[in-house]
């Protein structure tokens, strides 16, 4: 007699085989999953900014504003890391070697777009960064000590001609938009001055109010305050037109100088080794925050204009100003030492 029971049974052997046969053809569960939803599990613990300059220096004042709101959003403390050096490479060579997943860089256009040309041997790139997002752009402030004596543009040019090789410049490192905008400056104007640069923003100030340096283009948060204090002299800002954060001082246009524009900007970035869902993710929540009234009124009160955009748009501005100043370190030819 065959054994009977519903394990013998032709018909339920077959369902249950298709039962098999189908599960195991379901994907896994994060497969199905969209990347938003897998990118909302990260991050799982604290993120750190980088920032390539100073306590106190208009990046750090930048990164220390979006922390607090950045936080809110991704659910996770985040805590600014200031690595100031070499024009703010320093702080982003230490984001791109972050292997903890947790890392992030607040890094100026410098050391994506100028230094790896003026730098052969570094050790990143700009193919070494994951973008997400253009976070604040600004121009800058041609600001000199009371004792210069040059009240008006055509008069400090004046001054800077005569003084020559006298005149020291400060900048926040060599391939900053401050330092190579002085070298725009010069080619000009026709003159020669001798550069000292800086670990940030808030040490050329002090050189400016000591005496130390004669001149420089700073980022309008550390210099504007004392422009109107009185404290520094402002000279022009680094723009065709009136800027609405420095309204009061005259834009760089018509001659001597032509119409220059002349821009800092500060962009959030990744290790070019995270997920692309986690740049997309951290770009939504950035392009959130910059859009908050709020948050774009402190950041106006530092003298930034705040942006927000897909890393696409990031990624482009580094090739377009890698161009830009690359041709002029080469016509320039500026080096690094």
């Amino acid at each position: 007699m065959k054994p009977t029971g519903p394990s013998s049974s032709p018909d339920l052997r077959r369902r249950l085989m298709a039962s098999v046969a189908a599960s195991l053809a379901v994907p896994p569960l994060a497969a199905l999953m969209p990347a938003t939803a897998l990118a909302s599990a990260w991050p799982t613990r604290p993120l750190r900014v980088v920032v390539g300059f100073t306590a106190g220096s208009s990046p750090d004042m930048l990164a220390r504003t979006l922390a607090e709101p950045l936080a809110r959003s991704l659910g996770q403390a985040v805590v600014v890391e200031n690595r100031p050096g070499a024009g703010g490479n320093l702080g982003a060579e230490f984001v791109a070697r972050a292997a903890d997943g947790h890392t992030l860089g607040l890094l100026s256009n410098g050391p994506l777009t100028s230094a790896p040309f003026l730098f052969p041997g570094l050790s990143f790139g700009s193919s070494s960064f994951r973008p997400v997002s253009l976070v604040a752009t600004a121009p800058l402030a041609i600001v000199a000590g009371l004792a210069f004596g040059a009240e008006r543009p055509q008069q400090f040019f004046d001054a800077l001609k005569a003084k020559g090789e006298r005149c020291n410049y400060g900048s926040v490192g060599i391939g900053s938009a401050g330092h190579l905008g002085m070298e725009l400056l010069q080619s000009k104007l026709r003159f020669t001055a001798t550069h000292v640069p800086f670990q940030g923003a808030p040490q050329v100030v002090t050189a400016l109010l000591a005496g130390d340096v004669d001149v420089a283009m700073l980022p309008l948060g550390p210099s504007m305050p004392l422009v109107r204090s009185g404290r520094l002299r402002g000279v022009a800002v680094t723009t065709s037109g009136r800027s609405a954060l420095a309204p009061e001082l005259p834009p760089l246009s018509g001659p001597p100088t032509g119409d220059l524009d002349i821009e800092v900007w500060n962009g959030m970035f990744l290790p070019a080794s995270s997920p692309p869902a986690h740049a997309e993710s951290l770009s939504t929540s950035l392009r959130e925050i910059l859009q908050s009234p709020e948050v774009r009124q402190r950041l106006f009160a530092q003298g930034w204009r705040a942006v927000g955009t897909a890393p696409e748009v990031l990624r482009q501005r580094i090739r377009d100003d890698s161009a830009l100043y690359g041709s002029m370190i080469k016509a320039r030819g500026i080096r690094a030492g």
